[in-house]
């Protein structure tokens, strides 16, 4: 369904638009290129905006391009500094787009997270507007759940000069903060941190100080962190499977993202629980601020009970997960839906693809970055689960479980691709990646767990 939605409805508008993709990644552009050709696009009228941070391995572009450069730093930070980049682009950067793009007439597409509505005075496609952004301030974010009539965790949203006291009065250890979006992008736990102690608080209030003007303050809950994904349309608002979201609590109060995964399967109950949840919200979000497309919905269960704890507006890293190689399709329509392009459809097609291709597409895959002592040496170990450890096992050993270390933005980079014989039918990816955590700590001196 989504291949014929794409060439009658998606392809006809890009079909001879030069388009800039500003995925930050050059492997990231790279991958968008070929998917875009192959679905149609000519790689002659697409251009690269490649984001050159000193950890970043440089591979040959095939589209014309330029480099703009990033700092090393943590990935929500790099993606502010590429923003940043993109706005102020120098003389040299412009004369090379002009001289791809003479007419200014080309689109920016950008990655899932874009925020920016131009770049070198080309529109973005698709940009989300400031009052869509706002909601994902996670300080803002609890008017949408009023609104909504949403069942809630306790929380208290304060300025960051509370936290001063040494302990916030009414709340007792521990507890969550989460800082608002004053800087610019946050993501992938950023701006989280579990505060287990009076001591704790303190070492961590520099930093919300520096970057926040304030900070929510919410229950600590201990279950699964989940997602799932909502598209709103003109009537009404379509939902994916939920997703489980792979977080892993540190000691140090950091939450470690470690990717997005379809293998859990919640019981009836908990998953109607999180399609009525975000049916509700898609509603609010359309009559609030005119919203369309895709966002997700992230939060905890604990007890049988769904608590929201943000929205982006826009898909999440879940959507690799959710349609594979469908999922460039799937992005550019939503795109069109965020633009404001008219498309008529069959939105129950729609509602059948999204379900049906989730679950034909369980991903059993994680992945995360640590700092790492000395240098990092690229290995793949294959893995066998015994006692609640991996252990390895001969090389590429048929239907055993992958762990691959690469460099990365932090010094590592860990790929998990667990074997389905590792797994029961639907269960969580959490306990599997939390030992290849500590697996990769112990022998590849990697820093994940502390």
């Amino acid at each position: 369904m989504i291949d014929k939605l794409f060439k009658s409805k998606v392809l006809p508008f890009l079909y001879g638009r030069k388009i800039l993709l500003a995925f930050a990644n050059e492997r990231a552009i790279q991958r968008a290129a070929n998917t875009l050709e192959a679905l149609g696009v000519s790689k002659s009228h697409l251009f690269g905006i490649v984001g050159q941070s000193p950890q970043t391995e440089r591979i040959r572009l095939d589209i014309a391009h330029i480099f703009v450069a990033l700092p090393e730093c943590s990935l929500a930070f790099e993606l502010r500094a590429y923003h940043s980049a993109l706005k102020h682009l120098d003389k040299t950067h412009i004369k090379v787009i002009d001289d791809f793009d003479p007419t200014v007439e080309a689109i920016v597409i950008g990655a899932f997270w874009f925020e920016l509505e131009s770049v070198a005075n080309r529109r973005v496609f698709g940009s989300r507007r400031t009052s869509w952004l706002r909601i994902e301030d996670k300080c803002e974010v609890t008017v949408i759940w009023d609104k909504a009539n949403i069942k809630t965790s306790r929380s208290e949203t304060v300025s960051v000069s509370h936290l001063k006291h040494a302990c916030l009065e009414g709340w007792n250890f521990p507890f969550v903060l989460s800082g608002d979006s004053t800087q610019g992008v946050t993501g992938g736990g950023s701006h989280v941190r579990a505060i287990y102690t009076a001591k704790h608080l303190d070492s961590v209030r520099s930093f919300f100080e520096k970057e926040c003007q304030y900070v929510r303050v919410m229950e600590y809950l201990d279950g699964v962190s989940c997602s799932i994904h909502g598209v709103v349309l003109e009537a009404e608002v379509l939902c994916s499977i939920p997703i489980e979201m792979v977080v892993i609590p540190c000691s140090d109060g950091h939450f470690k993202y470690m990717g997005a995964s379809t293998h859990w399967i919640p019981n009836s109950s908990i998953t109607a629980q999180l399609q009525d949840t975000v049916r509700k919200i898609g509603a609010v979000l359309r009559e609030e601020v005119n919203f369309k497309g895709t966002f997700t919905l992230d939060g905890v269960i604990t007890d049988g009970q769904f608590y929201p704890t943000e929205i982006n507006t826009r898909a999440g890293a879940g959507i690799f997960a959710l349609y594979g190689v469908k999922h460039m399709a799937y992005f550019l329509l939503d795109l069109m839906l965020k633009d404001g392009q008219t498309i008529l459809f069959d939105t129950d097609s729609l509602q059948h693809w999204m379900i049906e291709t989730a679950i034909s597409n369980r991903s059993t895959r994680a992945w995360g970055e640590s700092t790492v002592d000395g240098t990092c040496t690229p290995e793949t170990h294959w893995l066998d689960f015994v006692s609640g450890q991996w252990s390895r096992v001969e090389d590429h050993t048929d239907g055993a479980t992958t762990l691959s270390i690469s460099d990365g933005r932090a010094g590592a980079f860990l790929m998990l691709s667990v074997s389905p014989k590792s797994l029961s039918a639907g269960e969580l990816l959490k306990p599997y990646v939390k030992a290849a955590m500590q697996y990769s700590d112990k022998v590849w001196g990697t820093y994940f767990l502390g």
